[in-house]
């Protein structure tokens, strides 16, 4: 990648990450994408004992359709069990191709389960971190409910390798991740999270990242 480009994506990168600082909570909750890191972030967490209950939510969606063979939530709860996470201890929520199926059907299945959430970590990959946020501030039917972000790992560079990794191009990594800047925008207007206030640099970074051609995901072009 030429390092004008890699300049550009760091700083929309970077106004797209969000992560608080751990507490006990009622249950770890990591979202599908094609990120491996979410589901091994997700494990660990629960593993060490910050919460009692372990939530995967993913069927397939536009990063993953095609590619993978079972839905994220499976292949998250695979990940689990490998590193030693009890099946009994995991809630699958398969269904979901979107960020807000992900909170409508997590919410239920919680509900189902009897799992009474008053604090949850929430997992998933770094550019979401500031959109999951502010989607579950507009969606989560608990207003009361505490989050607390957890994004697998914040370095722009291993997420470009572990993403490679399991097969996903440049283009269509970086293209995503430029359309998420623009959804923070977008999504707000149209009320499905609250409005985000993003720096005048990075909405300039996002201007020459469309000027470079990773448009794929930006509604409009």
């Amino acid at each position: 990648m030429r390092s004008e480009v890699m300049e550009s994506l760091r700083v929309v990168w970077d106004s797209l990450y969000s992560a608080d600082e751990l507490e006990q909570a009622d249950v770890v909750m990591a979202f599908g994408c094609a990120d491996p890191m979410v589901g091994e972030r997700a494990a660990r967490l629960f593993l060490d004992g910050w919460a009692p209950v372990l939530l995967f939510s993913g069927g397939l969606g536009k990063g993953t359709l095609g590619r993978l063979q079972k839905s994220e939530a499976e292949n998250y709860a695979d990940t689990a069990e490998r590193m030693g996470v009890s099946r009994e201890k995991m809630i699958l929520e398969t269904k979901s191709t979107n960020t807000g199926e992900n909170l409508r059907f997590s919410h239920a299945l919680l509900k189902e389960h009897d799992v009474a959430v008053k604090t949850a970590i929430v997992v998933h990959q770094p550019n979401m971190g500031r959109r999951i946020r502010a989607t579950l501030e507009k969606q989560w039917p608990d207003a009361a409910v505490r989050f607390l972000i957890a994004p697998a790992d914040r370095s722009l560079e291993n997420y470009l390798q572990r993403l490679s990794a399991v097969g996903v191009g440049e283009h269509e990594m970086v293209s995503n991740i430029v359309g998420d800047f623009q959804r923070m925008d977008l999504y707000a207007k149209l009320g499905y999270q609250t409005p985000q206030i993003m720096p005048d640099e990075a909405w300039e970074a996002f201007e020459r990242m469309k000027a470079f051609g990773y448009t794929k995901y930006v509604i409009g072009e």
